[in-house]
């Protein structure tokens, strides 16, 4: 189950995935567009990119793209914390 945040700016939302945990250990399910539609996020992902920095503090690239190119961003942070920035344009 995936719950919704709403944060200041419309585009920008906090998704909080529940965990499952058994004898093996601690799974997510990182993607499923029908629990992502069942909260209101219709969208079409064309990619996945999995980044595990191997020393605390690493800053990866900050990612802007506007129309005709532009994509929406589905971020994770699995461990530790995470800082990420977003704009809105009138």
């Amino acid at each position: 189950m995936i719950h919704l945040t709403h944060l200041d700016l419309k585009e920008v939302c906090v998704l909080k995935y529940d965990t499952k945990e058994d004898n093996r250990g601690i799974g997510y399910r990182l993607f499923s567009k029908r629990q992502l539609e069942e909260v209101g996020i219709y969208t079409e992902f064309v990619e996945e990119i999995l980044n595990c920095p191997s020393k605390k503090g690493t800053l990866y690239g900050i990612h802007f793209q506007n129309h005709p190119k532009a994509q929406n961003k589905l971020l994770f942070c699995i461990k530790g914390r995470g800082l990420d920035f977003a704009m809105g344009f009138c």
